[in-house]
């Protein structure tokens, strides 16, 4: 995925001679409305900000740059107009010009942090240069002596055209140079100015490119080639392939009519069908990158290759990422691909475009439709059926091969040498390919054969040459047959591609067939692994279009391709491939990142693997940590059990009770508590003897209870882990155990008892060394200690759990004591205290993608502005936290906000919107088996029912509820901290008794 955060400025300055009719440049106008035709387009479709200034005066540069909307944003400040080696001649409001001294004009321009490039294109700029170089600017353009107008005009236009085009700066200043030598010839004496050429005699190009080591980008920085948001927010484009190296001969008309149908009409569903190797994805690419789609679709395109076997979930994860989401918590696709939406809707990202390509099934296709007013949708796929399916009321394209011509012209185009020996042979081959692109592309590969030059890791020379192309012309019409013959196959093409490629080429090709075809991609390092080759072989099979290359140097095969390869495919390629995949997994399993981008290729290893194969149980242990990690919940209980089916067999009984126990957690973290037990029993049952073992079941089944809001079985089942775990001699796992216990504890209001059984946990971390499970009990001490009042020793012991925190790299841990820090300054009343430890928690929570942290720091700081009575700002804080809350299942947490927000709409005087809220938070504190939340919230909500809306028998029955929940549970007052007695007492006020109140059985 790239991005750009945010849309650079060229400024164009132009300053000429208006009083001074001898030195008037009389083409600075011409090049001025050049070069705006030239980046205008640019700035329509949101990829730059264009600012001009015809007739520029010092004071107009000034404002330019030192502007809040402008500073630090201008990339390039491109200067035309009279110059010297100490002076730029800007204008005087009269029309006459003044200097401009390069010492200062450097100083001050050194100090603009976005500044890539300044073109100084006047006359005898070397001083200048070197000012401004010294002062740090990244790449000074500028001419070394008096050039002549017209040349100096053309120079500029060529050299943005290539800074358009996507060339970098330094591409960009090597095509100026070569446009003007296309025009002026080698003799340099003609490009001065005539006063320039008659002193000068000098045959040294007039123009210099001054690169800065020391600057970002340098020569190789380029324009964004999608549009950005100016507003500072990301311009999402999340895995949309490279242009294809070529040019799309042939293909404008279809382009063009579905870029206009994907922007005439909100919401559009559009599909493209056709053969394979018709262009179904080429076509899709090309629209991402069309500038009117681009100008259109303003928030970003989003883009699934899907395949044979599309991973959905991968997919999902991925937009997910770019969106600043974590949906590792939500298994059902559907769920996640409304969260995405949602996402995008709360980011104020509604124009966007979701290209669905390759699609083989159309459950994948509609799993990944998002929903939006604005968002349009373009699939492509080789079924007519399914187009038909997903455009519903938009016919889809069928796709045709090329025109003749336009066959004949993309032949030319990759393959100019051998065309150009003999034309009619060249048409008759594309006809005998029946103008197929993907064949066209395997013939020009075949007749160019230019040699390996594909990798920057490569040899200068090349490995093959196939002859001159006269002869591979003729060898390919022999090979192919007539042009009124049948047509030829796809297959025969292949075969034609790989003819006369030395063995160990050809070798390499079949053995690049183990690996999963596009959409997947891979690196040279694991096509070097897997084929046994080096890197000229892979860069032969590249020059030959069999394989393709991106501007990363990552690798692809077209399905049909990796198809013709897998029928000569040695065995050893898949043991190759799946051996390399299992080695880059164990070298960092948590690194999830890395195993996301190779996962595609992880998951075609494991699907290569014979059905019962002992190896799943390696991969089943490397991949835990990232299906966990991941939300890949179905995707590991798949595999999990293949190996416990494994283990079986083998009557490997350790292995069984490891495998059942990790398929209960799945089941535990997918909500499913029911299976997650059966499995922890069974686990259970083959851990006999293991007693270490047994009390991490234990452990988790307790952590099930407990989660199911049954507190007390939870006890119980920690109360049989924790003998266990001292058996054993686990003291890391029963310092887990007595933290857990202290957990419930204090969920059940009985803080003295958490103490002790944190109390116990503490030295046991202590002598094991467990300095993060020390920091987290050290934390939890503090925050008992905060729910009993006692502020000076709950700062004492989230004091000592802070440094051990940072000590260890615990940057979750030590966002959550922040939070708790703040929590107490705020219950202490020094609110901008506790805002300070709140603004210190928040960008450590984003920055380890703590969601459910970062929802209660919010949540906090909205507290701390109400308090403060600034209502709106509370409320846009807790508007914040609540989709977070949901997005990570936090019920509990959901619940307090909702009852937070409906506390401010209440005092604002919106009752409805307040017991709507708290009728919500009622069913979530009631799901999740929160009773003190429970009774809180049907307080509030019959407070607001009887005095904002006047519904006080409703109010009465909620309030014999609250009680009744407060009294079964034992729980002397609820989590607002409101006793029995004050429950009692708002009861009869209700319902005007003055004696005994009488509660539900």
């Amino acid at each position: 995925m790239t991005e750009v955060s945010s849309r650079p400025i060229i400024l164009l300055a132009f300053a000429n001679d208006r009083a001074d009719a001898s030195r008037y440049l009389r083409n600075l106008p011409k090049e001025a409305r050049q070069l705006r035709a030239i980046l205008e387009p640019l700035h329509e479709n949101n990829r730059i900000r264009l600012i001009e200034r015809p007739n520029v005066t010092l004071p107009e540069i000034l404002n330019v740059f030192q502007s809040q909307h402008h500073r630090d944003r201008i990339a390039i400040f491109h200067f035309g107009g009279h110059s010297n080696s100490l002076q730029l001649m800007v204008e005087t409001p009269e029309g006459k010009v003044e200097p401009v001294l390069a010492n200062g004009m450097g100083a001050f321009l050194a100090q603009q942090q976005g500044l890539r490039l300044v073109f100084l294109n006047g006359c005898a700029n070397a001083e200048q240069v070197k000012a401004l170089h010294e002062a740090g600017v990244g790449v000074v353009i500028a001419t070394l002596r008096g050039v002549d107008d017209e040349v100096a005009r053309l120079f500029a236009v060529a050299f943005y055209q290539g800074l358009t085009g996507g060339a970098t700066v330094r591409a960009a200043f090597e095509e100026a140079k070569a446009a003007v030598r296309m025009s002026y010839g080698e003799d340099m004496r003609k490009l001065y100015a005539e006063k320039a050429q008659g002193e000068e005699k000098t045959d040294e190009w007039p123009w210099a490119m001054y690169v800065n080591p020391a600057a970002p980008g340098g020569g190789e920085w380029k324009l964004p080639d999608r549009p950005v948001a100016d507003d500072g927010r990301t311009f999402l484009w999340v895995n949309v392939p490279s242009l294809p190296g070529h040019s799309l001969v042939g293909r404008k008309e279809i382009i063009d009519a579905y870029a206009t149908r994907l922007t005439a009409k909100p919401g559009a569903l559009l599909a493209i069908d056709g053969l394979p190797g018709v262009g179904k994805t080429t076509l899709a690419v090309a629209l991402a990158y069309d500038d009117a789609v681009l100008a259109h679709f303003t928030d970003g395109v989003l883009w699934a290759g899907l395949g044979k076997q599309p991973n959905v979930t991968t997919i999902q994860n991925q937009w997910a990422t770019a969106l600043g989401i974590d949906l590792s918590d939500v298994p059902d696709p559907k769920e996640r691909s409304r969260r995405i939406s949602a996402a995008l809707a709360a980011t104020g990202r509604h124009r966007v475009l979701v290209v669905l390509d390759d699609v083989w099934d159309s459950k994948a296709a509609e799993a990944l439709r998002l929903s939006g007013p604005e968002i349009a949708h373009l699939l492509t796929t080789r079924n007519h059926e399914l187009a038909l399916a997903f455009s519903q009321q938009a016919r889809p394209t069928t796709v045709p091969v090329l025109e003749e011509d336009a066959a004949l012209a993309l032949l030319q185009e990759l393959a100019p040498e051998a065309c150009a020996a003999e034309p009619e042979t060249a048409r008759t081959l594309v006809k005998a390919v029946g103008n197929l692109p993907l064949a066209v592309e395997l013939l020009g590969g075949y007749l160019k054969a230019t040699g390996a030059r594909r990798f920057a890791a490569q040899r200068k020379q090349a490995l093959v040459q196939a002859g001159d192309p006269l002869t591979r012309l003729q060898l390919a019409a022999k090979r192919l047959g007539a042009a009124d013959g049948p047509e030829v196959t796809l297959a025969a093409t292949i075969g034609l591609s790989l003819d006369g490629l030395p063995a160990p080429i050809q070798e390499a090709f079949y053995m690049l067939g183990a690996f999963a075809a596009e959409p997947a991609r891979f690196d040279l390092a694991a096509a070097l692994a897997v084929t046994g080759a080096d890197v000229d072989v892979i860069g032969a099979l590249a020059d030959r279009n069999l394989i393709d290359v991106a501007e990363d140097e990552s690798l692809a095969l077209h399905q049909v391709l990796a198809d013709y390869a897998r029928t000569d495919m040695p065995a050893e390629a898949v043991e190759r491939h799946g051996a390399y995949y299992l080695a880059q997994v164990n070298a960092d399993r948590e690194d999830w990142q890395r195993i996301e981008a190779l996962y595609e290729q992880v998951r075609h290893a494991l699907e290569q693997l014979p059905e019962g194969d002992a190896r799943v149980l390696a991969w089943v242990g490397a991949l835990r940590q990232y299906w966990e990690r991941r939300g890949l919940g179905p995707e590991h209980l798949r595999w999990a059990q293949q190996a416990l089916e494994v283990a079986r067999r083998q009557d490997d009984v350790a292995t069984q009770a490891t495998l059942l126990n990790n398929i209960g957690l799945v089941y535990s973290d997918l909500g499913e508590q029911a299976q997650a037990l059966a499995y922890y029993e069974q686990a259970l049952l083959r851990q006999v003897g293991d007693k270490g073992g047994e009390a991490r079941t234990l452990n988790n089944i307790g952590g099930v209870y407990s989660a199911l809001g049954e507190k007390t079985q939870a006890l119980a089942y920690y109360e049989q882990a924790l003998p266990l775990r001292r058996q054993a001699g686990d003291k890391g796992g029963e310092a887990a155990t007595l933290t857990n216990m202290g957990a419930v504890y204090a969920a059940l209001g009985e803080k003295a008892q958490a103490l002790a059984y944190y109390e116990q946990a503490l030295p046991l971390q202590r002598q094991v060394e467990d300095k993060r499970g020390e920091a987290a009990t050290l934390n939890n001490i503090g925050a008992v200690y905060a729910a009993l009042g006692e502020k000076a020793q709950a700062l004492a012991y989230l004091e000592r759990a802070l440094p051990l925190r940072r000590q260890v790299g615990d940057k979750g841990g030590e966002a959550m004591t922040l939070t708790n820090m703040g929590a107490v300054y705020a219950a202490l009343g020094e609110r901008a205290q506790a805002l300070a430890y709140y603004e210190q928690a928040l960008p450590l929570q984003r920055q380890v993608e703590d969601k459910r942290g970062e929802a209660a720091t919010l949540n906090n700081i909205g507290a701390v502005y109400a308090a403060l009575g600034e209502k709106a700002q509370a409320l846009a804080y807790y508007e914040q936290a609540l989709p977070l809350r949901h997005q990570v299942g936090d019920k509990g947490g959901e619940a307090t906000t909702l009852n937070n927000m409906a506390t401010l709409h209440f005092s604002e005087g919106r009752p409805e919107q307040a017991a709507e809220l708290l009728q919500n938070a009622v069913q979530l504190a009631n799901a999740i088996g929160t009773v003190a939340d429970e009774a809180a919230c049907l307080f509030n909500l019959a407070v607001v029912l009887h005095s904002g809306l006047g519904r006080t028998a409703e109010a009465a029955d909620l309030v014999r509820r609250s009680i009744d929940l407060l009294r079964r549970h034992h729980l002397p007052q609820d989590a607002a901290g409101q006793t029995i007695a004050e429950h009692e007492a708002f009861l009869a006020r209700l319902i005007g008794a003055a004696g005994p109140v009488e509660y539900p059985q």
